[in-house]
């Protein structure tokens, strides 16, 4: 499998300097790893490439920055499907 899809909650860490994320259920089956990993995501037609990185509990975060968050016009709170594709 190349290819998985999720929905998500967009999370932002109140610290400042804090993350924006979603977090991956199933990961680190669909990766065949706890470390991090590149990998592409899709949300509403806007495809990006990020680093997922390990939670130690078999979960990833998707760290969404701030220019993906302009382009998606989304905050946190927000629910997104998101598509994963690793990279070829």
């Amino acid at each position: 499998m190349d290819s998985t899809s999720f929905s998500g909650v967009i999370t932002k860490e109140e610290a400042k300097g804090g993350w924006t994320y979603v977090v991956w259920p199933g990961s680190a089956e669909f990766l065949g790893t706890r470390k991090a990993a590149k990998v592409f995501i899709k949300v509403e037609n806007h495809e990006f490439r990020v680093t997922c990185l390990p939670r130690g509990d078999g979960t990833h975060l998707l760290p969404l920055s701030e220019s993906v968050m302009t382009s998606l016009g989304r905050m946190a709170g927000d629910t997104i499907v998101i598509d994963v594709r690793r990279p070829q």
